[in-house]
């Protein structure tokens, strides 16, 4: 939910695969966060309609006009409801069509240095036989646990946590920098609820999440 800027280490590849335009595309659109720790990047925008054409009525019938904009703009959505549910909205190109893939995901911490990641895939239910099934193939190849984009991402969890456990954390007093964008002001034109920043370079969903959690450990 604040963690866009890695992707021009982590995934870096992908810039260089084509699938997407540069390596800064993960900046462009908004980081926002709520009360109670929540967070989420939006990623705007998408000059292609991701999602099923056919159900462009029905998204507008069960939308608001500001909330349809929003969803025809966007280009990914990663976010996480506090403490530990996630969601993640992606699309890539299968067989020359812009498709999405949304999945959900429960974090489960199993040991000290252990996490169990439960992940469903979700697929709009009135989309045609054949959008459902590429929208599957968009998902294996980028975030199921084989895909590409996941690959990218475990590497860095099972190295964060060896680091965590290595001389420096335990023997010395380390302070953990979460200051990215901390001279940033939040704007007051986006349509939607919530602390908003115009591009999502920057750890404010991080101090939001952390902040939550410190007042719950303490109360």
């Amino acid at each position: 939910m604040g963690d866009s800027y890695h992707t021009m280490v982590t995934h870096g590849s992908i810039a260089k695969l084509g699938m997407v335009p540069s390596a800064t595309y993960s900046k462009k659109g908004y980081q926002i966060h709520t009360a109670n720790g929540h967070g989420l990047n939006l990623g705007t925008p998408n000059p292609d309609f991701a999602f099923p054409e056919e159900l462009k009525e029905e998204y507008r019938s069960n939308l608001s006009d500001e909330q349809y904009e929003v969803l025809s703009n966007l280009k990914n959505m990663i976010g996480n409801i506090f403490p530990n549910l996630s969601f993640l909205i992606s699309h890539t190109k299968v067989k020359g069509q812009l498709i999405s893939n949304t999945s959900m995901r429960l974090w489960r911490p199993v040991g000290v240095d252990k996490m169990e990641v439960i992940t469903w895939f979700l697929v709009e239910k009135n989309a045609s036989y054949d959008w459902k099934k590429r929208s599957r193939e968009s998902f294996i190849l980028t975030f199921s646990p084989s895909g590409i984009f996941e690959q990218d991402d475990t590497e860095v969890f099972t190295d964060i946590t060896a680091a965590a456990r290595g001389t420096m954390p335990l023997q010395k007093q380390l302070t953990f920098n979460y200051t990215m964008g901390l001279h940033r002001k939040p704007v007051t034109d986006f349509v939607g609820p919530g602390v908003v920043y115009d591009d999502k370079f920057t750890e404010a969903n991080q101090r939001n999440f952390y902040r939550h959690w410190l007042d719950l450990i303490n109360f």
